[in-house]
């Protein structure tokens, strides 16, 4: 297993909300009663769902612009309808 991992979890894990360091997979329960896990994550403090543990770790919340924005993995930020003027 690559460095980093244990368990099936990265233990480098922190969220960039909260500074929380654990997470979940989220289960669902169907309406026949039996539970299933989603291709999602949660943040055990916060509970703020994502889907993939590094790459929302790599996120750094920008509070001047209330957005999240991925940093040293793409330079890239969400397109804002000014952009397009």
């Amino acid at each position: 297993m690559s460095e980093g991992w244990k368990d099936g979890y990265w233990k480098l894990f922190k969220c960039p909300l909260c500074g929380g360091t654990k997470y979940v997979q989220v289960r669902v329960q169907r309406p026949n009663g039996h539970w299933y896990l989603t291709e999602f994550y949660q943040c055990f403090s916060c509970s703020v769902m994502f889907r993939d543990p590094i790459l929302f770790t790599k996120c750094e919340v920008d509070t001047a612009n209330d957005e999240l924005r991925l940093t040293n993995v793409y330079a890239v930020r969400p397109r804002r309808p000014e952009d397009d003027a």
